[in-house]
């Protein structure tokens, strides 16, 4: 256990998750570790609070690894995890496997509006990922306090969707899903039915979660810069199921198919959404781009083609 004068240094997520009396010691744990969460607290009790995902209270806000003025080191989880305050959690509770998914969904969604976790965008440009397994190289020092969920049961991805020429004659749509540099579980495909983006950013969720649960995770890190997914899964679809799936004025949520894939599809994993910022540079998010868009290239089967009304030009949904 580290010292209570000494700082803290808590890795959440990283080669071996625990909490560590140095900088080195940390550093070992997390650098060019795609992913690596990890900070610098005055307290053990802080620390722990972080690795378990509570956030410290405003008295003990962690602090950076650091020094004042240091742009951080090379593959340093800061350069892209940028936490800002809000009413809302970025974690979607696991859902259980049995029950009604629509009751699973709202009473998860109302315990993580209780917790005080942070939603997180992510900037700046990603050291390259090398894949999600969380080896040990066995040349770092061991963890001095351990209690977190085992990395290797976390999947870490990039989704995105795109399509072109949207609502009109001549649209197809894609989904990408980046799981790494020459990953065999990296996606590239035609959305079938209705071509829209925001339908193409909801079916690359589910995909990747999907995968995710055949690879036997626990728990999935979804980075899309699908403000619109985002927002629907933490904010807006737990009053749509609550109103029947009806808008505050009345109309019907378009999407409320897809987005019931989407929650059915949660069922029984933990789900963290980390917004991205489109074409900014962020690695990971450019090749889910780079997929997406291939995907929307591909050719779909004859039966998932929707028909063109020829009087209007545009799509027959």
């Amino acid at each position: 256990m580290p010292k209570a004068d000494r700082p803290v240094y808590a890795v959440r997520v990283g080669r071996k998750p625990g909490l560590y009396d140095t900088w080195d010691e940390c550093k070992a744990q997390v650098e060019s570790f795609s992913g690596a969460k990890y900070k610098k607290f005055k307290t053990t009790q802080d620390a722990q609070n972080f690795i378990d995902g509570i956030v410290a209270p405003e008295a003990s806000k962690p602090q950076s690894p650091f020094p004042s003025g240091s742009s951080g080191a090379p593959g340093d989880a800061s350069q892209f995890q940028r936490p800002h305050r809000s009413g809302h959690s970025n974690r979607s509770a696991p859902y259980p496997n049995r029950g009604n998914g629509k009751d699973s969904f709202l009473a998860s969604t109302c315990a993580s509006r209780q917790s005080s976790r942070h939603l997180s965008t992510v900037t700046g440009s990603a050291s390259a990922l090398t894949g999600i397994a969380c080896t040990d190289s066995g040349k770092s020092a061991a963890a001095t306090h351990l209690r977190v969920h085992d990395p290797e049961n976390v999947a870490v991805v990039f989704t995105d969707g795109c399509c072109r020429n949207n609502g009109h004659a001549g649209a197809v749509a894609g989904i990408g899903v980046f799981w790494g540099n020459d990953s065999p579980h990296n996606i590239a495909e035609p959305l079938p039915g209705r071509p829209t983006n925001n339908r193409a950013e909801i079916h690359a969720a589910v995909k990747a979660i999907r995968q995710a649960k055949e690879m036997g995770k626990s728990k999935i890190i979804i980075h899309t810069d699908s403000q619109f997914v985002v927002n629907s899964v933490q904010l807006w679809i737990p009053s749509w199921i609550q109103n029947n799936w009806k808008l505050a004025g009345g109309g019907q949520v378009v999407n409320r198919a897809d987005f019931e894939v989407l929650l059915e599809v949660m069922n029984g994993i933990e789900v963290d959404w980390i917004h991205v910022r489109g074409h900014q540079g962020v690695w990971g998010n450019e090749e889910a781009d780079r997929l997406a868009n291939e995907g929307s290239l591909m050719e779909l089967p004859e039966e998932d083609c929707i028909p063109i009304i020829p009087a209007t030009g545009r799509l027959a949904v």
